[in-house]
């Protein structure tokens, strides 16, 4: 059941911040994750929590539920990227969202420090499908909000009855060119595009559809690991056509905010349905990639960070540290830009641009080029070379995969 807890978190961490947007009150979204917050208490004490779909159990900072002095019970075992581990379980606490009713469960105790490296995270744990399957979860333009029903509003374009399938968790058709349509989990709690199974992705380099992207070295809880992401040609959600889609390997098929934030839909769980609403747009032809070799994030004090640099990027080679601030990006006072705008100023692949950082007292200015560690978006004709790299990755997968030997 805590299957998604630990690793919707650390994808949180691994993946670079996604471009923000404004809210329809005007209110400035720094990052992804707070399109997907929603103001709430546990047992009365005011708390942001993720609305994530793909966590099938709540999740609170461990720093609050001492604070609370909520005691610990037992430990159950979780499978995070690199291997299992113990999530501790802590006495049932009442958890209210947004002014609904308060629902008592069992949370899992979450380290939240270790993920957020630039300051305190702007949320203090998730609301899992113990909670959300009580409410309707929502997602128009681009924000997740929790509401008692699907608005009035809403213009629907057709309803899917999925039965018990909402005990596991949402779901929504996906369509890939010559496989056909399956079901993806929805994942609110997650900043990926999209995810996919080993044995998917096996089938996808055999037919060709994908392309391998970047190898990244993350941390979760165990410790580092190596990761690898890939770019799939296309796929269709809910009638919406994507291309170039950013594609990670997990356990489950899923989509994740990345990709979910140009839908509109509704996950009416009380009335076991998924209700798809007109889409934003009838196609969406990429996704903007970080080009500096730079993971950015405003930390508590509205102040832009560093808080990773990509082995032998451009940043790397201008000796970019973490814990840098950005002063100035392309001429512009950071903090009067939004999370998407300097997504869209770092994602200009083949530009130079002009960053002034500061490190300690000191001041220094550099000209950053702008450069992907692979093709984007890929060209989908030269394939050859790519094809030995995902075979051999896929090989070495398996052999870490595959059980001991027995002596």
């Amino acid at each position: 059941m805590l299957s998604r807890v630990v690793p919707s978190f650390v994808l949180l961490f691994c993946l670079w911040l996604w471009p923000s947007q404004i809210t329809p009150d005007g209110q400035l979204v720094r990052s992804e994750w707070d399109a997907a917050v929603a103001v709430g208490a546990v047992n009365e004490r005011p708390v942001r929590l993720l609305l994530d779909t793909g966590a099938d159990a709540s999740g609170i900072d461990k720093e609050v539920l001492v604070a609370l002095r909520i005691a610990p019970q037992h430990q159950r075992e979780a499978l995070a990227p690199s291997g299992k581990t113990l999530v501790t379980m802590y006495e049932p606490v009442e958890i209210a969202i947004d002014g609904f009713d308060s629902i008592r469960v069992q949370p899992a105790g979450i380290d939240l420090a270790p993920f957020c490296p630039s300051g305190h995270p702007s949320f203090a744990g998730v609301a899992g499908l113990d909670v959300l399957h009580h409410q309707t979860v929502v997602i128009s333009n681009g924000v997740v909000s929790l509401q008692d029903g699907v608005p009035s509003a809403f213009r629907i374009v057709n309803t899917l009855t999925v039965g018990d399938q909402l005990d596991d968790g949402a779901k929504l058709p996906v369509s890939i060119p010559d496989l056909g349509e399956g079901p993806f989990r929805v994942d609110t709690g997650m900043m990926d595009a999209c995810q996919l199974t080993t044995r998917l992705v096996k089938e996808l380099i055999r037919r060709r559809c994908i392309v391998r992207a970047a190898t990244a070295e993350f941390a979760d809880v165990r410790g580092g690991y190596t990761d690898d992401s890939y770019v799939l040609r296309e796929l269709t959600v809910a009638g919406v056509r994507f291309r170039n889609v950013p594609v990670s390997v997990g356990q489950t098929n899923t989509i994740g905010l990345e990709l979910l934030r140009h839908l509109n839909f509704a996950m009416d769980f009380p009335r076991r349905r998924i209700v798809i609403g007109k889409p934003l747009q009838d196609g969406v032809d990429g996704f903007a990639m970080n080009a500096s070799g730079m993971g950015v994030v405003f930390d508590v004090e509205n102040v832009l960070k560093v808080f990773a640099v990509r082995p032998d990027s451009s940043a790397q080679n201008a000796s970019v540290q973490a814990g840098d601030v950005i002063v100035q990006l392309d001429g512009k006072n950071p903090v009067e830009l939004s999370i998407y705008d300097i997504y869209n100023i770092l994602a200009r692949n083949g530009k130079t641009i002009s960053v002034t950082l500061r490190r300690g007292r000191g001041e220094h200015r550099i000209d950053l080029p702008l450069r992907l560690p692979f093709e984007y978006p890929p060209n989908w004709a030269a394939f050859d070379a790519r094809q030995e790299d995902f075979e051999k990755f896929l090989e070495e997968l398996e052999s870490d995969l595959a059980p001991a030997a027995k002596p």
